[in-house]
């Protein structure tokens, strides 16, 4: 068996071996190449009452040079896996720590270590844990020392879920690999694609019942449903990440997570991931007694996330800067793209009722009224839904009337802008993305100051409620 410049011999008996190794010799020597004795290794087994006991001395030899033999407690490495007189070993999870350990010393910031772990060190292991001798309870070892190494960079609570960790990024997750769920259903469809082909002999061998078992086997631990779908599912149904579902909105939600942005320090990246999976300290969580869970700022609602960063007194008046920051790059985007733009236009109604909306766009005899908004990604009103009610304070008799007094013979369209307080760009916005022409980096810089503000107000809260 050939595979590159791996060459692997099979013999039933002891005795043909060295007419085989000589054909072998001559074959290459008459193509100007040779075997390599010292990387060369040999395993031969004979049984002795049911059992297989390996040779420990020299046997053969090839270009006048003995091969080294394969010991009982010693294997060598073919193609990813280790073989030795039993077959092909397990995977040995002491190397994992190890890699995971060096990895977490190394000077790198947060965001390159978890790159290297999604990168490199996971596919390097993927290849190795798809042998028969793995088994669910040593994939889910693995996966508890690779959770473990998240949380350690990424200063997480112990209580964090794990489909946090293992969702697509694109569903609101870091986007780590499982290995207990990804690898057998990975297996499976190999075996499965293996036992489609045309190939007589595969289909043999597939056949057999020691494969048919091990088939079996694997289809159990895969199970029925693909991973990426299993941990979507699990994350949208958690009770604090429920509100991650409007993730699956846009790529600039997740961009910042696969590169880190211009500017923002390791800190920024941690406390960015803290403020999406909702890790920043609060005590408004299920384990604390009813009366310690009021907000210290205020001392009028329960101290949660959505609280601080939206709701607390303390942290108001950031929270009108974060807004207008986000107004201030879309004025720009605007203005740069030939479009008149007026900042927070005052427009009185008959009635007395006073309309300040963020941005008022002319373009093509069009009036555009945008108003921005951060809104919390909540379980019981979805993005839409803000959508349209920030549309209707707008939309209606009142506004258009003097609207229409301000700015005569305009054909008006509302649109608003809604974002999300934990770094979304939720797929309701996409009547004004096409309206404004608004671009995937403006996008993710909105993204990217509305992480970076989130941060900073919670910080800011904690300075106030400690002082």
């Amino acid at each position: 068996m050939a595979f590159a410049d791996d060459f692997v011999l099979l013999e039933e008996e002891e005795r043909r071996v060295p007419n085989t190794l000589a054909a072998v010799e001559g074959f290459f020597r008459a193509r100007g190449m040779e075997v390599n004795p010292r990387k060369s290794v040999g395993l031969c087994v004979r049984g002795y009452e049911g059992r297989s006991i390996p040779r420990v001395q020299p046997v053969f030899r090839i270009g006048g040079q003995w091969i080294r033999p394969i010991k009982a407690m010693d294997s060598f490495r073919y193609l990813g896996h280790q073989v030795g007189s039993f077959g092909v070993k397990r995977p040995n999870l002491y190397a994992l720590q190890m890699m995971l350990e060096r990895v977490h010393r190394a000077p790198l910031k947060p965001d390159q270590k978890l790159s290297v772990l999604r990168q490199y060190l996971i596919p390097r292991l993927l290849y190795g844990f798809q042998n028969p001798g793995v088994t669910g309870g040593l994939l889910t070892a693995a996966d508890r020392l690779i959770k473990r190494f998240v949380k350690r960079v990424l200063h997480f609570n112990i209580h964090t879920p794990d489909a946090v960790i293992h969702a697509a990024a694109r569903y609101g997750g870091l986007g780590v690999y499982c290995l207990r769920s990804g690898v057998p259903f990975t297996f499976y469809r190999r075996l499965d694609r293996l036992g489609r082909e045309g190939d007589p002999v595969i289909r043999a061998v597939m056949a057999s019942p020691r494969v048919a078992r091990l088939v079996s086997r694997i289809r159990q631990l895969a199970g029925d449903v693909p991973p990426d779908q299993v941990w979507k599912e699990r994350l949208h149904a958690g009770q604090m990440t429920a509100g991650l579902r409007s993730a699956s909105g846009d790529p600039a939600s997740s961009a910042w997570l696969r590169a880190r942005p211009h500017g923002w320090s390791g800190r920024d990246f941690v406390r960015a991931v803290q403020l999406r999976t909702e890790n920043l300290p609060v005590v408004g969580v299920p384990y604390n007694p009813q009366p310690a869970r009021q907000c210290r700022g205020c001392h009028q609602r329960i101290e949660s996330l959505s609280h601080v960063l939206q709701g607390c007194p303390v942290t108001h008046g950031m929270r009108i800067r974060r807004h207008d920051e986000i107004c201030r790059k879309v004025a720009r985007h605007v203005a740069a793209s030939g479009m008149a733009v007026e900042w927070e236009p005052h427009v009185r109604a008959r009635d007395g009722a006073l309309y300040k909306p963020d941005l008022v766009i002319h373009t093509e005899g069009v009036i555009l009224v945008v108003d921005v908004q951060v809104s919390w990604e909540s379980v019981n009103r979805t993005m839409s839904e803000v959508w349209d009610l920030k549309r209707r304070v707008y939309d209606q008799q009142n506004f258009r009337e003097a609207a229409a007094r301000r700015w005569p013979g305009g054909c008006f369209r509302f649109c608003p802008l809604i974002l999300g307080a934990r770094g979304f760009w939720p797929r309701c916005n996409q009547v004004t993305e096409d309206l404004l022409r608004i671009p995937g980096h403006l996008k993710a810089s909105c993204v990217n100051s509305v992480l970076k503000w989130g941060s900073s107000l919670h910080s800011a809260f904690m300075r106030t409620v400690w002082a």
